[in-house]
């Protein structure tokens, strides 16, 4: 009688882009199954060739050159032993494997499935994108290139070229999808890519022109001058000057001929996307603690503790670029009412990644704040603060505070809404204040 069962057939999945991994069927083997380091070298060596098979003097004299020929076949034999072993811990003695195969003088890495090697899916997926000018198959690319090839290896001189050739091919098809995106007119998504690639290779001038040349057009001429000042100190340290066509685009950019980039008109029966443009407002070094827009919405306040500074509230106009300090230092921001009043929190402190401070109401810049109540965490106004209410300031707002060993939102304060042993944060009404 026949069976009419499928066989299973097992998939062999190996990882070489960041760190050395092996899957059989999605489950991974676990890293102290490989006990010793010439084991998983040798898996290693197999899956980088095309074919999956290497001659046994090919595996000696990469892994064992220095060795006599006795002793390299017998590290080679054990290497063997040892990969089988974590591939199959259940092979019994003298059963033949099914992953590692031995034919003749060739050791052949197999599977009754499939083999998968990410460098192999990446090589194939990024060559596509740059044949086709796909942007769909380059971020994908870009996604599957976890890292640059056996990071752990990186002294070893059989990765030395094959890594170099794939770390380039990762260039070049990042810095195509970087133009694709731009030719779109979604230049943040191509300045995301490029930064990316000038922390890789602060030397990249082509990379530096690319993303100079978008800043512009993103209106952030700041930051175009900005790039151009790092391209030139990362080639000084090379003892090399820019190239005249970097110097060139840097005279165009401080011309201000460079125009912000208007978004791409699209299908009127296609569903509208919007592309966020990001632009800085701040650039002395330091930390924003927190921000918000006040209600006219061309004016934002948030802290700042610039470099060897306490945190200090301001305001910026958008309109000038023009900044105010308030006087109030040690302070960072709740919540704006939407009639302008500011929820302060008061010398914060942070106990395990938790902020405890001093509520206070800021009514407009020119008061002093008004403690309302200690060891806040979190807190928001609720929206009808607009509506000349009866209702006073701690019946608006609601807080996240500790007690009794929880963690409880209250509303108004005094009043807890929920409570829990866990960790609560970020509290926000509803524009209708019903939620």
């Amino acid at each position: 009688m026949r069976d009419n069962k499928q066989i299973s057939h097992p998939r062999l999945e190996i990882s070489l882009l960041g760190r050395f991994g092996a899957k059989i069927d999605g489950v991974s083997i676990n890293d102290n199954r490989w006990s010793r380091r010439s084991a998983k070298s040798l898996v290693k060596l197999l899956a980088l060739n095309p074919h999956h098979t290497l001659h046994r003097e090919q595996i000696i004299d990469l892994l064992w050159p220095e060795d006599s020929w006795e002793t390299a076949v017998n590290n080679l034999n054990k290497a063997i032993h040892g990969a089988r072993r974590a591939l199959e811990p259940d092979l019994a003695k003298g059963s033949h494997s099914t992953y590692l195969l031995t034919s003749k003088n060739q050791i052949i890495l197999d599977s009754p499935g499939s083999i998968v090697v990410d460098l192999d899916e990446f090589e194939k997926t990024a060559n596509h994108a740059l044949r086709n000018s796909d942007l769909e198959a380059g971020q994908k690319a870009l996604e599957m290139y976890r890292g640059d090839l056996l990071i752990e290896d990186v002294y070893e001189d059989w990765v030395y070229m094959r890594r170099e050739s794939a770390k380039i091919l990762y260039r070049k098809t990042a810095t195509k999808t970087a133009e694709f995106y731009a030719s779109n007119n979604n230049q943040q998504a191509s300045i995301e890519i490029l930064k990316k690639l000038i922390a890789d290779d602060s030397s990249d001038e082509y990379v530096h022109r690319l993303l100079m040349r978008h800043y512009a057009e993103t209106g952030s001429k700041y930051q175009a001058l900005k790039q151009f000042e790092q391209c030139r100190a990362a080639l000084l340290k090379l003892g090399i000057s820019p190239e005249q066509q970097t110097i060139e685009l840097e005279q165009i950019i401080k011309r201000g001929e460079i125009l912000p980039q208007k978004p791409a008109v699209s299908d009127s029966s296609a569903p509208a996307v919007s592309t966020p443009r990001i632009k800085q407002l701040t650039f002395r070094s330091g930390v924003v603690k927190s921000a918000r827009f006040l209600p006219d919405g061309k004016t934002i306040v948030f802290s700042a503790a610039w470099t060897g500074e306490a945190a200090e509230l301001r305001t910026m106009r958008l309109e000038t670029g023009e900044l105010e300090t308030l006087g109030i230092k040690d302070a960072e921001i709740f919540s704006v009412s939407p009639d302008g009043e500011i929820a302060v929190a008061l010398n914060p402190k942070y106990v395990a990644s938790r902020r405890y401070a001093v509520l206070a109401n800021l009514a407009s810049s020119n008061d002093t704040p008004e403690e309302i109540i200690k060891d806040v965490n979190w807190a928001d106004w609720h929206p009808s603060k607009s509506n000349e209410s009866l209702l006073n300031t701690e019946q608006l707002l609601a807080v996240v505070r500790d007690c009794d060993e929880k963690t409880s939102l209250e509303f108004p304060i005094g009043n807890v809404i929920f409570e829990t042993v866990g960790w609560i944060s970020h509290p926000r009404f509803s524009s209708d204040g019903k939620k």
